[in-house]
């Protein structure tokens, strides 16, 4: 019985690592890198101390896709927000 259960939480243990590790590390090394900037910037090009921190705009293809699908109404349909009707 004790052997089952030492099994039990060792693999438990295990997996809560691996799911941990790939949730929690490997975002952090996808979008830890990102560049941070503000909505405005003062005459330096500097962000401003009290300004929010945003990541930057989307460019390329991206921004073409999001182009793309405003221009098509596609949030219509394709959103997950909650909406009154």
């Amino acid at each position: 019985m004790t052997n089952s259960l030492r099994g039990l939480f060792l693999l438990s243990s295990v997996l809560l690592l691996v799911s941990w590790h790939y949730m929690i590390v490997a975002s952090d090394g996808q979008f830890g890198e990102l560049d941070l900037t503000s909505v405005s910037l003062d005459e330096n090009n500097s962000v401003r101390v009290d300004d929010p921190l945003y990541p930057k705009a989307m460019l390329g293809l991206g921004l073409q896709g999001r182009q793309v699908y405003v221009s098509l109404g596609c949030i219509s349909c394709h959103t997950q927000q909650v909406r009154l009707e």
